[in-house]
């Protein structure tokens, strides 16, 4: 509150200055709380990133593939569209999938919906429903080809207007405590876990200043977050 009262004692000067440098102020008492909550992995954690990689994954997503190839709508086709979204798209929340609509084409998307939806034919994500939508509003972003035609090849068994469709009632959604388990099953750890895997994979692997914001958007979390909450197995920020 000191430094605040100091700020305003210029408001006389350059109030637009001031605002700025109150803003900026703001935003690193965020971050240094965010520090000190901090943690770096734990022996289970160390444990479970041992196990689990991203090559490996990629690889349960072909064998998933072959075990669906011409066969009824199965928890294999679940289970193979749950491992490609998180190894073709940044990790997201459960919430953020299983919650997701479907769209063949544009015209046939509500100009006020209020859930995520992905359409088709323009390969556009958009989401309007997640945790941090107070502080980002609705963002939009594009899919691979690859992850399209995932989506598309599924949907044309599921024959669902829902992402990720209940097994015993396609008309409605997957809940969030059966796809958290869904992932786990099928990755052998959860979204969480993903997260910090796939961000602290990417630090490492180079990822710069400019693509760490594009990152974080597309995983609707703050770019402190990224760095704070999400890089704990980062050799870089872990020395």
């Amino acid at each position: 509150n000191g430094y605040i009262k100091c700020i305003d004692c210029f408001h006389c000067c350059d109030e637009e200055l001031c605002k700025i440098y109150k803003d900026k102020f703001f935003e690193y008492c965020k971050a240094s709380e965010e520090f000190r909550q901090y943690k770096k992995p734990s022996e289970k954690e160390k444990e479970i990133n041992k196990k689990i990689s991203f090559d490996k994954l990629n690889l349960k997503r072909e064998e998933l593939k072959d075990l669906i190839i011409g066969k009824p709508l199965s928890m294999n086709h679940l289970k193979y569209l749950t491992v490609s979204l998180y190894t073709l798209y940044p990790p997201l929340r459960p919430s953020e999938w299983c919650t997701c609509r479907v769209y063949s084409r544009a015209s046939r998307i509500k100009k006020k919906l209020e859930n995520n939806y992905i359409c088709l034919t323009s390969r556009k994500l958009v989401f309007n429903d997640y945790k941090t939508y107070k502080s980002y509003g609705k963002m939009e972003f594009h899919i691979s080809k690859e992850l399209l035609s995932i989506i598309k090849d599924v949907r044309k068994i599921t024959k669902s207007k829902w992402l990720i469709p209940k097994l015993s009632n396609k008309k409605e959604h997957m809940n969030i405590d059966a796809f958290k388990k869904l992932i786990s099953r099928t990755c052998g750890c959860g979204a969480s876990f993903l997260r910090k895997l796939y961000i602290s994979n990417e630090i490492d692997n180079g990822l710069n200043g400019e693509k760490r914001k594009e990152l974080s958007k597309r995983m609707l979390h703050s770019a402190s977050t990224q760095i704070l909450t999400y890089s704990r197995f980062s050799e870089i920020c872990n020395n």
